[in-house]
């Protein structure tokens, strides 16, 4: 199937469209409406009105009113997806399965495993007069 197929098939589901299109997903979505102000034409992210806490929509339990971060229902690891094994119930951090691209380089563990000798330092000039630079 031809990326032009796939496209074609796209159907915009944003409740918060002006209304269903075929053709481009909601992030895409050429009628923007505000989450924020209800009003077209932007996003909630560039509104210029005070945020709207009656329109906040919690990522944890799905309340109106309040930040996933501030929720008081204990956190639903089940809506948690990890963004190397694309399964639910855990982050990156908690992985079982080896990490795509090799490990993660954590601090002091690049250089060979870090704690190797540096460079001595010469002038301490970009240029040290042999015309190569550093």
């Amino acid at each position: 199937m031809f990326p032009f197929q796939v496209f074609s098939r796209l159907t915009c589901t944003d409740l918060m469209s002006l209304g269903n299109e075929m053709g481009h997903f909601s992030k895409d979505c050429p009628n923007e409406k505000c989450r924020n102000c209800d009003q077209p034409g932007h996003n909630s992210k560039d509104c210029d009105q005070p945020r709207n806490p009656a329109t906040v929509t919690c990522r944890n339990c799905e309340v109106q009113g309040h930040f996933s971060r501030n929720c008081p229902d204990p956190k639903d690891w089940r809506k948690v997806q990890c963004s190397n094994c694309q399964e639910f119930g855990h982050t990156i951090k908690r992985c079982k399965v080896p990490i795509a691209g090799g490990p993660v380089e954590t601090a002091g563990e690049w250089n060979n495993g870090g704690g190797g000798e540096a460079a001595p330092a010469t002038s301490g000039k970009w240029d040290n007069g042999d015309g190569g630079g550093w």
